[in-house]
């Protein structure tokens, strides 16, 4: 569900967890939204703005992104481009993946 960020006007999206907000989910998330990890050339994944929970759920939270396009908009215009989405997403695998040094 796409919103707007009132500290800013942003258009952004909001992601209904249906885990409670200590989910490894959402750890993993806000890791990778961490300063140090967004520095990582391999991390290619939306960063979390905010998390905030249900107020009438315990059971579930949002997660605050950036707004972005699906993954085909706009579409491949050629198989280079399909190859450079793929990198990138076996770079994310790689980086989940190493040492653990980048979890501490």
């Amino acid at each position: 569900m796409d919103a707007t960020r009132v500290s800013d006007g942003k258009l952004v999206l909001l992601k209904q967890s249906l885990i409670p907000t200590d989910s490894q989910e959402l750890k993993i998330a806000t890791h990778l939204s961490s300063p140090k990890m967004r520095k990582d050339p391999r991390n290619h994944c939306v960063p979390v703005l905010d998390v905030f929970p249900d107020k009438d759920d315990p059971n579930h939270s949002y997660i605050v992104m950036p707004f972005l396009r699906y993954i085909d908009d706009p579409p491949f215009e050629s198989v280079q481009n399909m190859l450079d989405c793929g990198e990138q997403l076996l770079e994310v695998r790689t980086l989940l993946l190493s040492p653990m040094d980048h979890y501490t």
